[in-house]
């Protein structure tokens, strides 16, 4: 066979070149290209899979398929260090299952991994090395464990937050599963780039390693960003209910649970300074008296939705509605809610309940609305 295929090769090569170079020496030539194409094409099969031309999205909201593809990872017979990277690979295989809710994190430890393997093979030292297997180590425990991992990323080794502009757009695409979900894998491998680069900022000191490797976290940023988000389905809002006094059922039924749908509009200006997403101490006195307000539900959705006045441009109007909105999640989170019931959007200044033309509406304008779904207990 491969006798054959250098044969093949040979008969390719134009007959005046052939006479100026002399067959063992071309044989010499081709010969270790022959042995590396035969052990790949006859010693493991190669797979290919057709390209899908579907939008890839991962949310389980829009049609409840995990469409988007998992981390690729090598096959077991080329991890070089099969005694370490190869168990966590196995581990990683086994939660691979199409869970959309696993696709981040999964593309994420995938990530982690490569850097992990990139700075052994480079002689980085162990302490980096051991620090991002660790990350990934930490997500696989986690997603075993039936547990939701922590969206955040952690800067091994001390390593330099660089170019914020680049961080901002993975913290924007975090901010809702819908945004999320349809670039799991660019958010995913953005932020580990970035690690990387700032780890070789700190620790390596040479400009000639983190200019590449900022244009490369450059590029998966922007794919991040230009992604479309995931549909999402819209729920239908149950209707207000009164609460009226009723005679209380026979010990022998289960009292019956009433539905409970709440809206509160709270005033951007209360909650945060200008253009800013930090929540003042007076914002979160009022998230807390919304609260205590509420202490008979059990929460079966809180939806946030921030807004905006037309002051600069859409863009910045709908960025910073997300990280309004993404503020008062974690504040709730804070709190004792329960993060996977609460979904935060952004509307920028796409919905008005004033005019913009004036101070006051304006001021009305920039709010933060929390739609609360559940039941009285």
């Amino acid at each position: 066979m491969k006798l054959n295929l250098l044969s093949s090769l040979l008969s390719k090569l134009p007959s005046k070149k052939l006479q100026r170079i002399k067959l063992p020496r071309i044989k010499e030539m081709l010969l270790p290209v022959v042995l590396s194409l035969s052990s790949i094409s006859y010693a493991q099969p190669v797979n290919i899979q057709p390209v899908n031309t579907q939008p890839l999205c991962c949310d389980k909201t829009a049609n409840g398929v995990c469409v988007q593809p998992m981390p690729a990872r090598p096959s077991q017979s080329r991890v070089s260090e099969a005694g370490r990277y190869g168990d966590l690979y196995k581990r990683m295989d086994k939660l691979d299952t199409g869970n959309c809710a696993h696709a981040y994190y999964l593309h994420k430890t995938q990530a982690w991994l490569n850097l992990s393997r990139d700075l052994y093979h480079e002689g980085d030292g162990t302490t980096a090395v051991n620090a991002a297997y660790d990350e990934a180590e930490k997500l696989i425990k986690a997603l075993e464990d039936g547990k939701t991992p922590s969206l955040e990323t952690i800067l091994i080794q001390d390593a330099a937050k660089l170019r914020p502009d680049l961080w901002q757009i993975a913290a924007d695409r975090k901010s809702t599963p819908a945004l999320l979900s349809s670039a799991a894998r660019e958010v995913a491998y953005c932020e580990v780039y970035l690690v990387r680069a700032g780890h070789a900022q700190t620790n390596l000191g040479a400009k000639a390693r983190v200019e590449p490797l900022i244009g490369m976290a450059q590029d998966i940023c922007h794919a991040a960003k230009d992604k479309s988000p995931c549909p999402v389905v819209a729920l239908p809002v149950a209707p207000i209910i009164a609460s009226v006094p009723v005679a209380p059922p026979p010990s022998a039924v289960a009292p019956r649970a009433i539905p409970v749908v709440s809206s509160f509009t709270l005033g951007a200006d209360a909650l945060f300074d200008v253009n800013k997403a930090a929540l003042k101490p007076a914002g979160k006195a009022k998230i807390e008296a919304m609260l205590a307000s509420l202490k008979s539900v059990t929460y079966n959705k809180i939806i946030v939705t921030g807004h905006t006045d037309s002051d600069a441009s859409e863009a910045y109007n709908q960025a910073l509605s997300v990280r309004r909105a993404t503020a008062v999640k974690v504040y709730l989170v804070s709190k004792g809610v329960d993060s996977k019931v609460v979904e935060v959007s952004g509307m920028g200044e796409k919905q008005p309940v004033a005019e913009n033309t004036t101070i006051q509406g304006k001021a009305q304008n920039r709010r933060v609305v929390i739609q609360v779904l559940g039941a009285n207990r």
